[in-house]
This record gives structure tokens, C-alpha cells and sequence, in this order.
């Protein structure tokens, strides 16, 4: 308030005697906090706290447990939940990239026990590789180099027609919005997941989580054709990080353009990521 100006009783708003209204109303439960020193005393309504109900409880656990299951299956439980998907004319290339991806998860999952190289016929002792799985065509469901391939012809026409289709329009300013997103979005959406699953991985190694599985990792009569490396357990979690975060480095390096440059010991299977 300014010097020499004179406070009236008519300059406090109406809005001030608002807090007035709520002395006639009927006392709740609250909580009074006393101290040994004059000072203001605060009340805590409890009045509207209300214990949750079973049901409530119940039906927030089921909705988390729907969340976790797959698409494909909550649109089997709830068809009114289905959006309408518009179809586009390349819709058949993410079909073909999925089945590529999960051909080369059977033979990653497969290729440390069981001689998945050597084609139905393949060499000249004529009782050895001739069983079924190793057919033509039969074998395409766990070749990974195969799919790999076509994984990589699949993403580049993918990715490069809109970017391509909006140059030939002439459509400059979606083009540098599509390239900028391609760069920056893309690749927080690549890197990220990959961030996160190693950090899960290091962290199991430090709780011991592998440890009893050591001996079959390193038993040859089990694990006889592809040999992967097992991360050890370094003696402090320091240690631990540390190596993970020269991993990460050298993961994310953006001049190392050979296939060997950029692959990891925690997970040499990154190297199509960069």
C-alpha cells in the first residue's frame, strides 16, 4: 500500500468475507497440529477419504492385465475396442517384414544346438542332413540370412517411398518434415528400446540371474554348432556400468559404418540396428 494512503473497511473485496460462509457449517473429523509456539493451527479434513472398494481394486488390476496382453488378442476379447485399420497399398510389406523378423528369431533360438547352415543334402555322406526340416522351401522358416535380406530390401523401399514420392511432387516442406522426422524420431524409436533391454540385461547379471544357468551355456555336448558370449559379473556394479556404457557407446558410434564395428558383446544381434 502506498505511503499516506488510508485503509477503509470498503476497499476489502467481497471475496475476502467468503471464508466467512464456512464457520456456520457443521465441524468434521480433522486434525489439529499444536506447537509450544504461537502459530497459526492447521486442520486436515478427513472427512472425504474413503477407503477403496474391492471392486474398485479389482477392476483396475483387470484393465492393467488387459494393457499388458497382446493387440491381437484384446481385439479377440473386445471387438468393440477395434479401431478400423486403413489399409495402404505397401500394407503387404509389414507382413512380410514380420514373418522375416520372426524366421530370424527361429533361427537364432535354434542355431546354438542344431546345425541350421548345411542345406538337405549338403554334403557328400549321403545318411547325414537328410531329414524334413531341411527340405527347400521347408527350411525358409528358420534361414535367417535369408530373411535378414529380405528384411533389409523390405525396410528400404518402405522407408524411402514417401520421402522419395513427396521429392517427385515437389512437396519440399513435407519432405524436410518427413527427413527430419526420419533422423531424429526414428531414431530415439531404434535406440531407445535397445538402451533399455541392456540396462535389464546388466542388471540381471548383477542380481545373479544367469548364474545358474552357466554350466549349460558352456556345456559343448548341448551347445555344439554357434557359440554366443556370455557377459561375466564383474566384481562392483561400477565396473558393470561402465562397461555397458562403452558398449553403448560404441553402439550409437555414428562413423562406424562396418557390420563389426558397431557390434556389442551384450547383444551381438544389435548390429542391424545402426
Amino acid at each position: 500500500m502506498a505511503e499516506g494512503s488510508t485503509f477503509h473497511e470498503k476497499d476489502v473485496p467481497e471475496e475476502s468475507h467468503l471464508l466467512e460462509d464456512f464457520e456456520d457449517e457443521p465441524k468434521t473429523q480433522s486434525v489439529e497440529v499444536e506447537s509450544s509456539n504461537p502459530s497459526p493451527t492447521f486442520h486436515i479434513n478427513l472427512s472425504g477419504f474413503q477407503r477403496p472398494e474391492w471392486s474398485d481394486v479389482l477392476s483396475s488390476c483387470k484393465r492393467f492385465l488387459f494393457f499388458l496382453l497382446p493387440t491381437f488378442i484384446q481385439h479377440r476379447l473386445h471387438p468393440e475396442l477395434t479401431k478400423p485399420e486403413r489399409l495402404h497399398p505397401s500394407g503387404y510389406l509389414d507382413g512380410m517384414r514380420g514373418l522375416a523378423a520372426l524366421f530370424v528369431f527361429f533361427y537364432h533360438f535354434s542355431y546354438s544346438s542344431h546345425d541350421v547352415l548345411t542345406a538337405y543334402g549338403g554334403t557328400d555322406k549321403p545318411d547325414e542332413h537328410r531329414e524334413f526340416l531341411k527340405l527347400p522351401f521347408v527350411r525358409f522358416i528358420y534361414t535367417g540370412p535369408a530373411m535378414v535380406s529380405i528384411f533389409y530390401v523390405v525396410s528400404g523401399y518402405a522407408l524411402s517411398y514417401k520421402p522419395v514420392k513427396l521429392m517427385r511432387n515437389k512437396s519440399w516442406k513435407d519432405l524436410l518434415h518427413t527427413l527430419s522426422s526420419a533422423t531424429f524420431r526414428r531414431a530415439i524409436r531404434l535406440y531407445l528400446p535397445c538402451f533399455v533391454s541392456t540396462l535389464m540385461i546388466i542388471l540381471l547379471v548383477r542380481l545373479g540371474a544367469y548364474d545358474a544357468t552357466r554350466g549349460i551355456a558352456y556345456d559343448e555336448k548341448r551347445l555344439n554348432q554357434v557359440r554366443e558370449f556370455h557377459l561375466p559379473r564383474y566384481e562392483s556394479l561400477w565396473h558393470q556400468m561402465t562397461d555397458w556404457a562403452k558398449m553403448m557407446w560404441i553402439f550409437v558410434h555414428p562413423w562406424s559404418f562396418g557390420t563389426k564395428d558397431t557390434d556389442i558383446d551384450i547383444d551381438k544381434h544389435l548390429w542391424t540396428i545402426p
